[in-house]
C-alpha cells in the first residue's frame, strides 16, 4: 500500500510541476535558452559549444557536459521544447522517492517517510526555480541526495557501485559537486570530534570521491581557473548582482522560501544532535546544512542555490523531528489523537510549503518571454546585428534572434564583467547623449532591444530620432537601431 501512495505522491508532484510549466510555451530563465542551444549543437555536431560567437559577441564556453548530453538523448525522439519542459521536472520529482528512502532508512516509520517525500516535492525555492527553467539542479540535487542514501546503505554491495557511478556522474554534471565533498569532509570531522566510530569503508569512499571530483573538475575547468584564478570561486559574478542577491535575503524570506515547518523543526534537530544526542546518520545531514550555511555566509555559493540545498536537507531533518515527536506523543494522553495531529501537520505543510511553492512558481512564470517579445526576436533573426538588452534577455537574443549580445548570464571567461555591467547601466541611465552613444559605439551595438528595459528604467533620456530609429515595434517591444557614431 505504501508503494502505491509513494507513486501517487510522485505523480501528484510531477503533475503539479507540469501544470505550471505548460502555462507558457517559453521558459522563465535565461540559462534555459543557453541549454537549448547546447542541445541543438550536440544534435548537429555531437559536441558542446566550445566557442560561442553570439554570447558577449564571442567567448569560450566551458561547461560540465553530462546534463546537456543527457537531455540531448531525449531530444532524439521528443521535440526540444517538450524535453525542456518534461525531463527536468521528472528528475526533480524523483526527490519524492529519494527523500522517502532516506527517511524510511533513518526512522523505520513509513507514515513519516511518506510525509517527508511529499514535503520534499514542494520545497518552495526549489520548485519555483526549477519548474520552468531547464535547471541543472533538477539533476544535481536528486543525485546528491541519492548519494547520501547510498552512503547510508554502503554495506550493501549494489549501493556501493551506485555510489561510485553517481559520484562520477555528479562530477561530470556540475562544479556544485564540491558542495558534496565539503559536506562529507565536515561529516568525517564531526565523527572524529564526537569520538564516534569511523567506518573504514566510509572514509575510503569519501576520500576517493574527493579526489575523483577534484580531478574531473580540474580537467573540465582548468582553462577557467587559469583565466580567472581565485575569483573562479565566485563564478565571476558581477559584484553588484551578487550583492543584490544577498541584500534581498532575510530570515522571514528564508522561512517562506524553504518552508516554515521544515525550517523550524530542522533547526531544532540540528541543536538537539549537536548538544544532546549524538547520532552519526543525522550528523551526515547536519554536515550538509552547516557546510551550506557557511558557504552562504561567506558568499561562496549563489543564494538561491544554497537555499535549494538547505531546503532539502531541512526536509529530512523535519522527518527526524517528527519521529521524536511521535515517540513523545506515545508517552502522553494525546497518543489516541495521533491521526488527527498527523492531519493537522499535513495541512500545515500544504499552507507553508505547497501554497508558497505555487505562488512563487506563478511569479517565476511571469519572467517567461511574451509572444510580442518572441515576434520581435524573430524579426531580429531576419535582420541580425549586435543587440543590447537586459542581462536576463541575453541568451534569449542568441537563441531566437541568432544575434550577438552584449552580455548574458554566462559570466565565465569574461575578463571585465564589472566594467560591462557598469557600462550597460550607464547606457540606460545617463542623461548625456555623448556618454550613451560613446558606450554604444564601444560595444559596437547595432540594435537596442527595448522591452523589459522600459519597465526597469523607463525612458532613456538621450534618445532622439536623429540617432535612434525605431525599426520594429509592437505593443510591448521596440527595437531601436543606433544610427550615430562619435568621431
Amino acid at each position: 500500500m505504501r508503494r502505491i501512495i509513494l507513486i501517487l505522491i510522485f505523480l501528484i508532484t510531477l503533475s503539479f510541476r507540469l501544470f505550471i510549466a505548460f502555462q507558457s510555451s517559453e521558459f522563465s530563465d535565461d540559462n534555459a535558452y543557453f541549454t537549448l542551444r547546447q542541445i541543438e549543437n550536440i544534435k548537429e555536431s555531437g559536441k558542446l559549444i566550445s566557442y560561442d560567437e553570439l554570447s558577449y559577441s564571442g567567448k569560450q564556453q566551458i561547461n560540465s557536459p553530462f546534463f546537456y548530453y543527457f537531455l540531448s538523448f531525449f531530444s532524439l525522439f521528443m521535440p526540444l521544447n517538450l524535453v525542456g519542459k518534461i525531463i527536468p521536472n521528472v528528475l526533480a520529482s524523483l526527490l519524492v522517492m529519494i527523500a522517502y528512502l532516506i527517511v524510511v532508512h533513518l526512522t523505520k516509520n513509513s507514515k513519516i517517510s511518506l510525509m517527508a517525500g511529499f514535503t520534499a516535492g514542494f520545497v518552495p525555492i526549489y520548485l519555483s526555480r526549477t519548474v520552468n527553467s531547464i535547471s541543472i539542479y533538477t539533476l544535481v540535487i536528486p543525485l546528491i541526495f541519492f548519494i547520501i542514501y547510498c552512503l547510508l546503505k554502503i554495506d550493501d554491495k549494489k549501493f556501493l557501485y551506485c555510489f561510485i557511478v553517481s559520484i562520477f556522474i555528479l562530477a561530470l554534471t556540475s562544479a556544485s559537486s564540491f558542495l558534496l565533498i565539503i559536506a562529507l569532509l565536515f561529516y568525517l570531522l564531526f565523527l572524529r570530534l564526537e569520538r564516534l566510530k569511523l567506518s573504514r569503508k566510509e572514509v575510503e569512499l569519501i576520500l576517493f570521491s574527493t579526489f575523483l571530483i577534484i580531478i574531473i573538475n580540474f580537467l573540465v575547468y582548468k582553462g577557467v581557473f587559469l583565466f580567472h584564478g581565485i575569483s573562479l570561486i565566485w563564478q565571476n559574478f558581477p559584484e553588484e548582482i551578487m550583492a543584490k542577491y544577498f541584500l534581498e535575503f532575510n530570515l522571514l524570506g528564508a522561512l517562506y522560501l524553504i518552508g516554515t515547518i521544515s525550517f523550524v523543526s530542522g533547526i531544532y534537530i540540528i541543536y538537539y544532535n549537536l548538544f544532546k544526542k549524538k547520532d552519526r546518520f543525522t550528523f551526515l545531514l547536519i554536515s550538509f546544512a552547516i557546510s551550506t550555511g557557511l558557504l552562504l555566509w561567506f558568499r561562496l555559493i549563489q543564494l538561491r542555490i544554497g537555499l535549494m540545498f538547505l531546503g532539502m536537507i531541512l526536509v529530512l531533518l523535519f522527518a527526524q523531528f517528527m519521529q521524536k515527536f511521535w515517540i513523545y506523543l506515545d508517552r502522553t494522553k494525546f497518543s489516541k489523537y495521533k491521526n488527527y495531529i498527523f492531519f493537522v501537520v499535513f495541512v500545515l505543510i500544504i499552507l507553508t510549503s505547497v501554497w508558497p511553492s505555487y505562488t512563487y512558481a506563478k511569479k517565476e512564470m511571469n519572467n517567461s518571454p511574451s509572444k510580442d517579445e518572441i515576434n520581435a526576436l524573430i524579426w531580429l533573426k531576419k535582420n541580425p546585428g549586435k543587440t543590447l538588452s537586459l542581462l536576463d534577455e541575453g541568451s534569449l537574443i542568441a537563441y531566437y534572434g541568432r544575434s550577438k549580445n552584449v552580455w548574458d548570464s554566462n559570466f565565465l571567461m569574461i575578463e571585465n564583467i564589472n566594467q560591462i555591467e557598469n557600462d550597460v547601466k550607464d547606457i540606460f541611465t545617463t542623461k548625456l547623449e555623448t556618454t550613451g552613444i560613446g558606450l554604444l559605439n564601444k560595444y559596437d551595438v547595432k540594435y537596442i532591444f527595448y522591452g523589459k528595459v522600459r519597465k526597469k528604467y523607463g525612458g532613456i533620456p538621450y534618445f532622439s530620432k536623429r540617432c535612434f530609429e525605431v525599426v520594429y515595434e509592437n505593443k510591448n517591444v521596440d527595437i531601436y537601431e543606433v544610427k550615430c557614431r562619435l568621431k
